[in-house]
């Protein structure tokens, strides 16, 4: 039989500046309003009965993980507030497993030690390396951003993970 897999997209609830696009908006998963949207997420997710529970973390980086995981179900009093924590660890504890799986590789093996972007970002050339691809991305992103002061997280995932959106992402 195939295996069935649920591949949800989201956006970092605890932006760490990491990624190009540095969002407008912060999005507080441990606001008692958002926390009852995260829980709405999970149980939808719940229902799909996932055998395993695979996020966005290198596969070197599976100790910390496994760590942090035990630390989530060992309820300690901290609570990260990134969507790791809320989502994928709240969907493992509930669903009983006992282990939440990394499965991203590093992917910037073939770009040059300088990165385009943040060179002409520096020097005031950012406008003239954009392709217009880029530009409706930066586009997409800043609307996304507005987005997310404005809607519940259910709403917000959907939109997100939409096989259209998806495909213009693709393109």
């Amino acid at each position: 039989q195939p295996i069935e897999v649920l591949l949800l997209g989201t956006f970092h609830f605890d932006d760490q500046g990491l990624d190009a696009y540095k969002p407008r908006h912060h999005f507080d998963s441990l606001d008692a309003k958002r926390q009852v949207e995260v829980d709405a997420v999970v149980q939808a997710l719940s229902e799909f009965d996932p055998d395993l529970i695979c996020v966005e973390r290198r596969l070197d980086a599976q100790a910390t993980l496994d760590e942090r995981y035990a630390q989530y179900i060992e309820g300690d009093g901290t609570v990260d507030s990134d969507e790791i924590a809320q989502v994928a660890f709240r969907l493992a504890h509930k669903m009983n497993h006992t282990k939440v799986h990394a499965i991203d590789a590093s992917a910037r093996a073939l770009q040059p030690q300088v990165e385009p972007i943040a060179w002409a970002r520096k020097n005031g050339h950012l406008g003239r390396l954009a392709t217009p691809l880029q530009q409706v991305q930066e586009s997409y992103l800043v609307d996304r951003d507005r987005f997310i002061d404005r809607a519940d997280l259910s709403t917000i995932l959907r939109y997100m993970n939409h096989p259209k959106v998806l495909a213009t992402g693709h393109a």
